[in-house]
């Protein structure tokens, strides 16, 4: 493809089969030294640390088989908090429930989840402050 794309003033076929040869062999040259350029610039672009994900995987495991004691409508009620970041509102909505109730089952979380996960009961959830806007 890369020989005929333009328009070339061959005479013969002997003429093109020579230009097609040699185009073949550029191209296969060019990838030899890319790919020599190539292996010589990786070392230095991408470093070869090794990083640590264990203890991260150790948290999430640990995590999970914590989510897992919960009651199902707990356990939904927290992830679609903590995992999705919703509202309370949005949760009651997703939910089909009232506020209030999302708040106990939240409030059920985080007590079941506490001793579990080695937290304080007591310790409220931060929210960011949002100013209003104005209507």
């Amino acid at each position: 493809m890369k020989t005929f794309v333009k328009r070339r003033r061959l005479h013969d076929a002997r003429a093109a089969e020579g230009y097609v040869r040699a185009t073949m062999r550029t191209v296969h040259v060019d990838g030899i030294r890319r790919d020599s350029t190539w292996r010589r610039l990786i070392p230095k672009v991408a470093p070869r640390e090794t990083v640590e994900h264990a203890p991260e995987v150790d948290d999430h495991d640990e995590i999970t088989r914590a989510l897992a004691q919960l009651p199902p409508r707990v356990r939904t009620a927290v992830a679609l908090r903590y995992y999705d970041d919703l509202t309370v509102a949005d949760i009651a909505h997703a939910m089909r429930l009232n506020d209030g109730t999302v708040k106990k089952y939240l409030q059920e979380g985080r007590e079941r989840l506490a001793p579990l996960l080695g937290v304080s009961a007591e310790e409220r959830e931060r929210l960011p402050v949002v100013e209003r806007s104005e209507r």
